[in-house]
């Protein structure tokens, strides 16, 4: 079974987005204090969110990849590599045991490919317990004419006003059992599929 970890952000997510930008797309007061805890915890659920559903790391994270065996092709896809071709995994390690032992694996023994180095082709296929350490590049938000980090600031933009809008399980004698989904179709067009 192919396992990969669940990464801690090399980096704040305030980055992306900041409180007081959050605080003006809700219409909120920017002096009000008392929303800052919840205003982050809501921002760091909308990235999280947008980036299991694109398979995409926004924030750079240093990632564990195991696989128990080698496909026949010797060919792995990397899962969560950063989606901006500019940018791609970086710093990747492999190791690798077997029943009497085990270690690292050469750089010759592989050849890392794909316009994000999320590609890693095996030249000898029958590695057991291998496990892949890379780190992701960060998503860029910021700059001139960058309709990336726009879009993608406008997705969570609207998922943070759902989540917002949403945030307690009763309104109005209702109970609310899904978050509405409309905003992930901004994020839809940047899935990295994963197989």
């Amino acid at each position: 079974m192919r396992q990969a970890n669940s990464a801690v952000p090399n980096i704040d997510s305030s980055l992306i987005l900041s409180n007081d930008e959050i605080k003006y797309y809700l219409k909120l007061r920017e002096n009000d204090s008392n929303e800052n805890s919840l205003i982050e915890r809501m921002r760091d659920y909308a990235v999280d969110h947008a980036e299991n559903c694109m398979n995409v790391d926004i924030l750079s994270k240093n990632r564990n990849y195991y696989l128990p065996e080698l496909p026949k092709d010797g060919v792995i896809y990397l899962p969560f590599v950063a989606l901006d071709h500019s940018a791609s995994a970086t710093a990747i390690g492999i190791t690798y045991s077997s029943g009497s032992g085990g270690g690292g694996i050469s750089s010759s023994e592989y050849e890392i490919q794909g316009i994000n180095n999320n590609i890693i082709v095996f030249k000898d296929p029958f590695y057991k317990n291998v496990q892949i350490s890379y780190t992701t590049a960060s998503w860029p938000t910021s700059g001139s004419n960058n309709l990336l980090g726009d879009a993608l600031k406008h997705a969570l933009l609207k998922v943070i006003g759902n989540i917002y809008d949403y945030r307690s399980d009763f309104m109005a004698g209702k109970t609310i059992n899904i978050l509405p989904i409309n905003s992930m179709s901004f994020f839809n067009k940047h899935k990295n599929v994963f197989i």
